[in-house]
């Protein structure tokens, strides 16, 4: 584990995996981009609103008998609700990501994809995309920004910063995300799995559970 001191306060923010380049302070909440050994302030982190999730930093569990632990979260909001990103590190094999919406929870990784993607004005509910030689199917487009950011990230989730999320459902249990920024569009693909199969451990104590 890396640890570089805060240059707002010092405090030792820690690093696991070698493609984070954002990061939040825990100590002061200052968003910070990393470079090398280096950070920079770039603003400060706005307050969470808590949406009771059992998940949080350092929770551990199981993709595909695969163990991981999740290092940073982006909480990504829209016009009728939110929902959580967890940034997975998979015991230095590999990265991932892990969403939570409403009850269903999608692993991803980023996908490198020659496919012709569609751009953002050919979007529509059920457009059938290509995406690493299997076909998925859009369920689901938001214009979203991010409204909280924890841990370390892949990307710069700035607080406030704007993209389209798709959502593609594919056969067997397939899952795609595309998300569309001014500067880039990123891919990834994975599936779903159900809470139970997870085994998860270090969960958040939640009232009623």
């Amino acid at each position: 584990m890396l640890k570089i001191p805060c240059p707002s306060c010092a405090a030792p923010v820690e690093f696991i995996s070698k493609a984070t380049v954002f990061a939040v302070c825990a100590h002061c909440n200052s968003t910070l981009l990393r470079q090398d050994l280096e950070l920079q302030h770039i603003g400060q982190m706005a307050v969470l609103q808590d949406d009771f999730s059992p998940l949080q930093l350092h929770t551990v569990g199981y993709y595909n008998n695969e163990r991981f632990e999740i290092i940073g979260r982006m909480q990504k909001t829209w016009d009728a609700g939110s929902w959580n990103e967890w940034y997975l590190y998979f015991d230095g094999i590999k990265e991932g990501w892990l969403a939570e919406a409403q009850g269903f929870y999608m692993v991803s990784f980023a996908t490198n994809s020659n496919d012709k993607l569609p751009s953002r004005e050919e979007l529509v509910p059920g457009l059938t995309v290509k995406i690493a030689s299997k076909i998925f199917t859009i369920d689901d487009i938001k214009n979203v920004r991010c409204s909280f950011s924890q841990g370390e990230l892949p990307v710069k989730a700035f607080h406030g910063s704007l993209s389209c999320s798709v959502d593609l459902s594919g056969p067997d249990k397939l899952f795609a995300c595309l998300d569309y920024t001014d500067e880039e569009t990123r891919v990834y693909v994975g599936g779903y799995q159900e809470f139970a199969q997870f085994r998860f451990s270090n969960l958040k104590e939640l009232d009623g559970w």
